[in-house]
């Protein structure tokens, strides 16, 4: 397709397309006449360019994700994956500006005078907001782990001990679905290489969501029967259908407290009348147990150590059991080993 054709096609200028050319972008080939001929690989990167745009991106930062898609070799669906983050971050970008404004508006309607400070700062939080929002580069950092998490939770170098007995926690939850009854529908949330999954039986309906592309990838080449969706706890509606068994190993400690909260409401409201979650998670029991193991970390001069589990948010036991009673649920926990809990909350 020539440049002409392609304006016409894309709706886009002769000038933009120069510029992206310019900028290294795209690469057409020349014909014979020294015409540039677009083939569908091109046609493709400049839609993308196009989308990248209109969400406000600059072409520096197009660039920089252009650079990995030729330096990675990324796959069709890691090609929108990225543009369907990019679109999150723009979304999530502006809900805080909105949020923002709309708390400034109901403010100057209490204060008798408009303070110009306080409008100046408003629209400095506005601009950092724009500014420092990484929401879309893969919140909490899973994409880049895919790779060497089946290695890291089996590493026995971690001077914590984090993932302490893998492999026979994983077994035992397993254990614990297995014996459900045929056709149980189980849901593993935040499920990443499909370690818990690829034990269950194949005589339930098994589902797993999780917010990296890697992760699912991973999974899939493991286990290609499994139904994979791309998703998070955070997630308004995780399924169509009720489910029997909400499972997470390893996964609830990158929400904070806030987000705790609703991911538990959402999967309460997507369990069947007999369903209950299985959470296996580092945890405390709580917070004197937190401050007892800070002090012990400062005492023997690792606040190292320390900083690496206050860079997550553990959850408090005390607190999830408090959840539990404040919405009749049943509540069961046990202590498995070391930062190692095993959660569950069933409906009564």
């Amino acid at each position: 397709m020539k440049s002409k054709e392609l304006c016409e096609f894309l709706d886009i200028s002769y000038k933009a397309l120069r510029v992206y050319e310019e900028e290294g972008l795209i690469k057409p080939n020349r014909d014979n006449n020294n015409y540039r001929n677009y083939n569908e690989d091109d046609i493709l990167r400049v839609r993308e360019i196009m989308l990248y745009r209109t969400l406000g991106f600059s072409i520096k930062d197009i660039k920089e994700m252009m650079k990995d898609y030729d330096e990675d070799g990324y796959s069709f669906i890691e090609r929108l994956y990225n543009q369907k983050r990019a679109v999150d971050y723009k979304i999530n970008t502006l809900l805080k500006i909105k949020e923002s404004l709309k708390n400034t508006i109901n403010d100057a309607l209490v204060l008798k005078e408009c303070d110009a400070n306080h409008y100046k700062d408003i629209l400095n939080y506005n601009y950092e907001s724009v500014k420092n929002s990484q929401s879309w580069r893969d919140k909490w950092g899973v994409d880049s782990w895919a790779k060497s998490y089946d290695m890291s939770v089996r590493d026995l170098g971690d001077e914590l001990n984090l993932f302490c007995q893998y492999d026979h926690i994983i077994n035992d939850i397993a254990e614990k679905i297995n014996v459900l009854p045929k056709e149980s529908r189980i849901l593993d949330i935040g499920c990443g290489t499909g370690n818990l999954l690829g034990k269950l039986k194949d005589d339930k309906e098994l589902i797993g969501i999780d917010q990296s592309l890697e992760m699912l990838i991973m999974a899939k080449n493991k286990y290609p029967n499994l139904t994979l969706k791309l998703g998070n706890f955070l997630d308004d509606n995780y399924d169509d259908n009720p489910i029997d068994v909400i499972v997470s190993t390893y996964a609830f400690h990158h929400l904070d407290s806030k987000e705790k909260i609703e991911a538990l409401d959402n999967m309460i409201k997507a369990l069947s009348p007999n369903g209950k979650i299985i959470i296996v998670d580092l945890m405390f029991e709580n917070q004197r147990e937190r401050q007892r193991k800070k002090d012990y970390y400062k005492s023997i001069g690792r606040e190292d150590l320390w900083e690496i589990i206050e860079d997550e948010y553990y959850s408090d036991v005390e607190s999830l059991k408090d959840y539990a009673e404040e919405r009749k649920l049943k509540f069961y926990y046990n202590h498995v080993i070391n930062f190692t809990w095993v959660i569950e909350f069933g409906k009564m």
